[in-house]
């Protein structure tokens, strides 16, 4: 069942000339988060449109899901008055509403034979279709609904939006994201994700891709149903079975899909962090995290959250801002303990993101072995004039001491710390430079 969103598309959705980005925001409405969550959705959506020529730079779209009775429920009250556009589905058929979409894209391999071999690649990326547990599936098909809700909004006002957003609903924004005029002058044509969290993939929380890779990102789900993204998949497991540390869920396909396609790939500071709903069961990743001040809110990933506060606290210090630079923070301790380490790891023999085995929810193959110190993307760090009075500081202590000028570093977990060293912060000191 489908329950279309009458009335919810607003006249600036249609009148307006110039298209930036259509955002969608998908989830089960059983895990819609507080209202103050959804509001601070709204700011983020708002955020990234700052800056536009007609002040409205974002369309806001919404793909929700309901069980039963659930489906034909309102909006939450956080989601009403600002979307363009949204559809409410019921899921109450669940997997066996997922195996007959499959069924009908192949009328012809009833037997299963695909999923067959879907299974001997291994991994949980398409749970439960496949018989694992988990919503990675729904989340697929969520994203394919997305682009389907996005693509008749274009048809409707015969135009094209030039970005495709994606945000999970479950997503807290603690901070406000760069302004989609920023991403764009850093790097147009890439795919921007959240650093971090990528497991044994990408980090699939959130995403702003390019019109010319949405195919590659929203178009999945039917190129799994009809086996077309099969030979992708194969190839990304190097034909053999998936080493499950990360149980190869959609981080893993979300990596191996956009690899096949070459698509670019940017991140950014993450200022955002999935929360846990009551009752969630987090399997073999742990429990929800305690309340966190001063929100005193669960979140899911006890790292994705303590990173998010870490950059937020950043970016409430004078002098700490969004800035467009080739200068990563590196972790420290340092991702490995010998070159030869690093070959090991990062050796793409190994696996899509090397060897799994040496990646945890801090350091991953994306941090560890592309780029290294200078990986561009839009971080969190100090101005032009802030990082002049570091350099200016480190330069008189090591003077004093004797030594060597010391990494301006700020914790992001525990036991690590996200480092600049001397010669990244006198990149950053150059106004030259930016």
């Amino acid at each position: 069942a489908v329950l279309p969103g009458e009335g919810a598309r607003a006249a600036r959705g249609v009148a307006r000339l110039r298209r930036d980005a259509a955002l969608c925001v998908a989830g089960p409405l059983d895990r819609a988060p507080p209202e103050e969550t959804l509001v601070r959705a709204r700011k983020a959506a708002e955020a990234l449109g700052a800056g536009a020529a007609d002040g409205w730079g974002v369309d806001v779209f919404a793909v929700l899901t309901g069980k039963g009775a659930a489906a034909s429920d309102e909006l939450p009250r956080g989601l009403q008055g600002w979307l363009d556009d949204y559809a409410i589905f019921s899921e109450s058929s669940g997997r066996t509403g997922l195996f007959a979409e499959y069924l009908a894209a192949n009328p012809r391999n009833r037997s299963g034979s695909l999923l067959a071999s879907y299974r001997k690649i291994g991994g949980n990326f398409l749970g439960p279709l496949v018989g694992y547990d988990g919503r990675n599936a729904f989340l697929l098909r969520d994203l394919w609904r997305c682009s389907e809700l996005i693509a008749s909004q274009e048809s409707r006002g015969g135009f094209r939006y030039r970005y495709w957003g994606f945000s999970r609903l479950d997503l807290r924004w603690l901070a406000l994201p760069p302004p989609l005029r920023l991403f764009e002058e850093t790097d147009p044509t890439a795919v921007w994700i959240p650093d971090g969290q990528d497991w044994d993939g990408l980090n699939d929380r959130f995403a702003l891709v390019p019109r010319r890779w949405t195919a590659a990102y929203f178009g999945r789900w039917p190129r799994l149903l009809n086996g077309s993204m099969l030979p992708e998949l194969q190839w990304a497991s190097g034909d053999a079975q998936l080493k499950l540390k990360f149980d190869g869920g959609p981080e893993w396909l979300l990596a191996a899909g956009l690899r096949a396609a070459r698509v670019p790939i940017r991140r950014f500071s993450p200022v955002a962090a999935l929360l846990c709903q009551p009752g969630s069961k987090r399997g073999r990743y742990g429990r929800c995290t305690r309340p966190w001040p001063p929100e005193n809110l669960p979140y899911k990933y006890s790292a994705e959250a303590s990173e998010a506060h870490a950059n937020v606290r950043n970016l409430e210090l004078p002098g700490w801002a969004w800035r467009s630079s080739p200068v990563a923070p590196a972790l420290e301790p340092p991702c490995f303990a010998s070159e030869a380490d690093r070959g090991s790891c990062c050796a793409k023999a190994a696996g899509l993101n090397g060897d799994v085995g040496c990646w945890t929810d801090v350091y991953s193959f994306e941090r560890c072995c592309v780029g290294g110190k200078r990986r561009p993307g839009i971080w969190v760090l100090p101005s032009v004039p802030l990082a002049r009075e570091e350099v200016k500081a480190s330069a008189a202590a090591a003077s004093g001491v004797g030594g060597g000028r010391q990494p301006l570093c700020w914790q992001i977990v525990s036991g690590v710390s996200q480092c600049l060293d001397s010669t990244q912060l006198d990149w950053l000191a150059d106004d030259a430079a930016v």
